[in-house]
């Protein structure tokens, strides 16, 4: 990433990903930023329902 534009981009690329094509209304992406590394913990609230199971199946290159 050459700047906050780009990592900003990324960000949301990410979540869209996660979320896949389904409704939402919040998707919350939780990542910790490593050294060498990176995790990310999500999810997505659609009508006051939140899910946390499925996304990618579209992108997995979004998971790396």
């Amino acid at each position: 990433m050459e700047s906050i534009d780009q990592a900003y981009e990324s960000l949301g690329e990410y979540s869209l990903a996660f979320a896949d094509g389904r409704p939402w209304d919040i998707i919350n992406v939780d990542f910790k930023i490593y050294f060498k590394m990176a995790t990310a913990d999500h999810f997505l609230i659609f009508k006051e329902n939140k899910i946390d199971v499925g996304g990618f199946e579209n992108d997995s290159d979004e998971l790396c």
